[in-house]
């Protein structure tokens, strides 16, 4: 009953008007069925409500507050994909026998399904008591049964994974399902595209979303550079279009004295997800305040410097982010042992050391040394025991000492 109240509270407008048409596109398509009778005793009731971004208007089906989502769990753990199994996957492939013999090298694509979510159905049992429900014009409650899985049920991402596993092309056609082949692209779109039309999973055949196989092809607003890729090299980076927009929205942002919470929360968003594959704990910090100051329960907050200061990072990482190199040291590891040491009664009380193991466990390099004079009195200023001082600083000196011989290896 709470979901009914909040809807009938609400005023009426435009942006409702798009939800009602949406909804009755859904209802066209199969993916909703008017419920003119609900029982609002025994049926889970979801909000369905508009919310608008930029230029469009997105519907959100909202199942925890109805606690269709709290009733759901599962023994397995749920296994995603990112951009680490896309990079190990064209590192692996790259180091593989006759990779460079090939005529076309590394050529990439991918695949949009229509409304992925949309084309899976619902459990006939569940439907029955699964409902959503939307303002109409003019008044009153629309109720609709859900015929196929929502977006914002947790259940529907557990299912949809196990479907986008694709075990029958993985398994059946021998095909790497991600944005990586090797080789034989007329073949591979033939038999992706082809399983796809056997499953009657609708997809982009054409345009913008239906790209041939390129040495250079986009994901996720990532860009797959592979044109060196016979030299095993591959190079991957954001869009500039994503990084334009990003940059344009701090700078946005850091005109102002005052920002919303809400913009901080979906700046945010885009932050996290556009350093998933950046390392760096000065990035990572700068991430950290945004989420605190974003989560602040105001509708407003004060650019205050500790803020300003992260978005300055944020945006100054931005306009000198460079690709990421993609190659075979990636498979090789290193092992890098560091310790500092403090015994403030020695007549050297501060010492560092470290030591460099090569791939095959032989030790490269090494270097130990005292700290003495001005640098110890500076860690002397700051702390009593700097001991957590003394255990970061060799790890600075290894990594400018020993570049050469770690860079782009694990």
């Amino acid at each position: 009953m709470a979901v009914v109240t909040s809807l009938e509270s609400a005023e009426w407008q435009d942006v409702d008007e798009v939800a009602w048409q949406e909804t009755m596109q859904e209802v066209e398509q199969g993916w909703l069925a008017e419920e003119p009778f609900p029982d609002l005793e025994r049926h889970f009731i979801a909000k369905w409500f508009p919310i608008q971004q930029k230029d469009k208007t997105r519907l959100i089906d909202d199942f925890s507050i109805c606690g269709v989502n709290s009733a759901f769990g599962m023994t397995e753990k749920l296994r995603v994909d990112s951009i680490d199994e896309i990079v190990a996957g064209i590192s692996v492939l790259m180091d593989t026998d006759g990779f460079g013999t090939r005529a076309t090298g590394l050529l990439g694509r991918t695949f949009d399904l229509k409304s992925a979510y949309k084309q899976f159905g619902v459990d006939a049992a569940h439907a029955e008591r699964l409902k959503i429900a939307v303002k109409r014009p003019g008044g009153g409650i629309g109720y609709f049964k859900v015929l196929a899985l929502p977006f914002g049920a947790t259940g529907s991402v557990a299912a949809f994974l196990r479907i986008s596993a694709a075990y029958v092309g993985t398994k059946g056609l021998s095909i790497p399902w991600s944005v990586f082949f090797d080789g034989l692209e007329a073949d591979t779109t033939f038999y992706a595209e082809a399983l796809f039309k056997l499953l009657g999973i609708n997809f982009a055949s054409e345009g913008s979303k239906a790209p041939p196989f390129s040495e250079k092809f986009k994901t996720l607003g990532l860009i797959v550079d592979a044109e060196n890729a016979k030299e095993k090299t591959v190079r991957l980076g954001h869009t500039p279009e994503r990084s334009s927009e990003l940059l344009d929205t701090l700078e946005e942002v850091l005109s102002h004295d005052q920002v919303s919470t809400k913009a901080l929360e979906q700046l945010h968003g885009r932050i996290v997800w556009f350093r998933t594959f950046i390392f760096g704990r000065k990035l990572n910090a700068a991430t950290r305040i945004l989420s605190w100051f974003s989560r602040k329960p105001l509708p407003r907050i004060a650019l205050e410097s500790k803020l300003r200061g992260a978005l300055m990072d944020l945006k100054n990482h931005l306009m000198k982010s460079t690709t990421v190199s993609i190659n075979r040291d990636l498979n090789e590891t290193w092992i890098i042992f560091t310790d500092g040491a403090f015994e403030p009664t020695n007549a050297q009380p501060a010492s560092i050391g470290g030591i460099l193991i090569n791939p095959s466990g032989k030790v490269i390099s090494y270097f130990g040394s005292y700290i003495s004079g001005t640098l110890l009195n500076d860690f002397l200023a700051e702390s009593r025991h700097p001991i957590y001082e003394l255990e970061i600083f060799p790890l600075v000196v290894a990594i400018r000492a020993w570049s050469k011989f770690i860079m782009g290896k694990w």
